[in-house]
């Protein structure tokens, strides 16, 4: 049985090796030169629970006091005869220094061990559960189930950090088409070994089916030992620059959105502006005809004025002329009045009326030039201004038009803007969903490595106190083996005295 149980211990060395060296680069504990190293032997029961737990320490020394801390029901020195002290959670060894004792070794039984992996085997027979020792020497179809997950109540993080190495060797002369889920299978010999790695952080579980005849089996054993992937990430770094990219592009969202609102209520003034404009240039266009058609009556109306300015010019010059000759009459009517003869003074009083009754008119006609002569000259003026405007109004209608037509055109054009920007605003939305969705992928998987990449991994906790400093801790686990011989007659052997290795493998 010793020599099966350092087989296997062999064979389970190997296979961690050839298994994980095709998946990652790892970089496992090893015994090195140091203060302390812990191996923990788990005895498991068949069904994974734990049952008893063995802290082998070893310390380099070259002779002296050792003090050690743990809770241990029973304490073995494995080097020396020198006896342990114990005190509370407390171990020491006065060492003689003339030994030359380099390595020293001692065993304690954990008195309230906590395994960091909960395991869970079941075992059924031709489809019906069955207890281990129901399957010494049995036949049919077997099933071996294993799950494997973090324990979720102890404080010892090693799950989180630890890799897990499940064996389980079928023998092949009592098992045969052997069909295996979630793991590797090793030939080794006549042995088919089930290889099944469960990584730090994670949930595994392991299938195994087998014809089995006259069955035995060697008990499954497990190495627990911490890994490194040898890289190096900043994972704070990139989940903050996640973060800056996630909040980046929903403030460019944002940025679009306004975009878009504005790009429409561009749209809708450009719309007005198209329709106002062509508002404006047919309301103009009967101001242009009206300009047009006061331009002509402005010019026959001073073609008028003038016939009437030259008319009032003759009549004034003759009424002066009266005026001037009448003067004289004037005088010798004047004096008629005088005689006094009724007849002749009534013809004086006649002349003296017409007399002033033609001046009175040549004033009035005097007047009228002047109020014509005026008019007509603001007629002149006003008329070449109204031509000026005219011409103004013709320039401003053309430009006007041609304005509006490159208004249309622009109108069309623009009006495919806010759709556009649309378009780009869904883009900008699912470009920002896929940031964020690509943000907690990343967090999701950076959560799920093997490794906490923002802590120490070098670093190592004693899985036994955390007073103790070792340079490396693993664990090492068994379940029973299921025997099954045919009795032999069998010569008893004298028990040779057992070195260190052979306690070791006793353990169990």
């Amino acid at each position: 049985m010793n020599k099966k149980w350092f087989k296997q211990v062999i064979s389970l060395s190997l296979a961690v090796v050839l298994v994980i060296s095709g998946l990652f680069t790892l970089t496992y504990a090893q015994e090195v030169e140091g203060t302390k190293d812990e191996t923990v032997y788990f005895d498991l029961d068949a069904d994974g629970r734990l049952n008893k737990a063995i802290v082998v320490n070893a310390f380099d020394t070259e002779g002296g006091a050792i003090k050690d801390y743990g809770n241990y029901t029973e304490v073995i020195n494995l080097s020396t005869v020198d006896v342990p002290v114990l005190g509370e959670d407390e171990v020491s060894f006065k060492l003689a220094s003339s030994t030359g004792l380099k390595r020293f070794y001692y065993q304690g039984t954990l008195a309230d061990p906590v395994n960091p992996w909960v395991i869970d085997i079941k075992y059924t027979l031709d489809g019906q559960p069955v207890e281990i020792d129901k399957l010494s020497g049995a036949s049919g179809a077997l099933e071996i189930k294993i799950h494997v997950k973090p324990n979720p109540i102890t404080v010892k993080k090693f799950a989180d950090q630890y890799t897990l190495q499940m064996i389980t060797t079928l023998n092949t002369e009592v098992a045969s088409e052997i069909k295996v889920e979630g793991a590797s299978v090793i030939t080794v010999g006549s042995d088919k070994q089930i290889a099944m790695t469960v990584l730090p952080n994670q949930e595994k579980e392991c299938i195994i089916n087998a014809k089995i005849n006259s069955f035995k089996m060697d008990g499954i054993t497990a190495t627990g030992t911490q890994m490194a992937l040898g890289i190096n990430i900043d994972t704070k770094a990139i989940t903050e620059g996640m973060d800056e990219m996630v909040s980046g592009s929903q403030a460019l969202v944002g940025g679009v959105k306004k975009l878009n609102s504005g790009m429409s209520d561009s749209a809708n003034a450009v719309v007005s502006l198209d329709q106002n404009l062509k508002l404006i240039k047919e309301s103009g266009e009967p101001l242009l005809s009206g300009s047009e058609s006061l331009s002509t009556g402005l010019s026959e109306l001073s073609t008028g004025e003038g016939a009437i300015e030259s008319g009032l010019y003759g009549l004034n010059q003759q009424l002066t002329g009266a005026v001037s000759e009448g003067a004289d009459i004037n005088v010798l009517a004047t004096q008629m009045l005088q005689n006094p003869d009724p007849n002749v003074q009534a013809l004086a009083k006649a002349v003296l009326s017409q007399q002033t009754l033609i001046s009175g008119t040549q004033g009035a006609v005097s007047e009228m030039l002047q109020g014509v002569t005026s008019t007509n000259s603001g007629l002149t003026a006003f008329s070449a201004s109204l031509a000026q405007f005219h011409t103004g109004l013709v320039t401003w209608m053309n430009a006007l038009g041609n304005y509006s037509q490159a208004m249309t055109r622009f109108n069309t054009s623009f009006s495919e803007v806010p759709s556009q920007t649309a378009s780009l605003l869904d883009g900008q939305i699912k470009l920002n969903t896929g940031i964020t969705d690509a943000r907690n992928q990343l967090t999701s998987m950076l959560g799920d490595l093997p490794i906490p990449l923002d802590e120490d991994t070098t670093a190592v906790n004693s899985y036994v106190d955390d007073r103790n400093t070792p340079d490396s801790v693993q664990f090492i686990m068994k379940t029973p083996s299921i025997e099954y011989e045919v009795a032999k007659n069998v010569v008893p052997v004298k028990e040779e005295k057992k070195s260190f290795w052979d306690r070791i493998k006793a353990l169990f």
